[in-house]
């Protein structure tokens, strides 16, 4: 799921999506997985005015959070995004998911 502040869409509206996600927060969920991190990417790579993304995680198999979220920066899929866009890593923070007791 992608979620985007400040921004809403029409049908009728012609924009480009760098220029769409200038200057906004995304939040984006199921981003440790193999289309999340394809999402993230590409949104590092196409839309440089993006302030930051926030990718919300949960921990898993004897990982925490901030392990889980080291090991997604470390993946080779943002190699070439870090070398063509200075900074584009530092974008992406780790929101912690937790479950709420009824």
């Amino acid at each position: 799921m992608l979620t985007s502040t400040r921004r809403t869409w029409s049908p009728g509206d012609v924009t480009s999506v760098a220029s769409f996600y200038d200057n906004a927060v995304v939040m984006v969920t199921g981003g440790t997985g193999f289309l999340g991190k394809t999402l993230l990417e590409k949104l590092l790579r196409s839309c440089p005015g993006i302030k930051k993304i926030k990718v919300l995680m949960r921990p898993k198999s004897n990982m925490t959070v901030e392990q889980r979220f080291k090991e997604l920066l470390k993946h080779q899929v943002f190699d070439h995004v870090s070398h063509q866009v200075a900074g584009a890593v530092e974008q992406i923070v780790a929101g912690v998911w937790r479950r709420v007791s009824p």
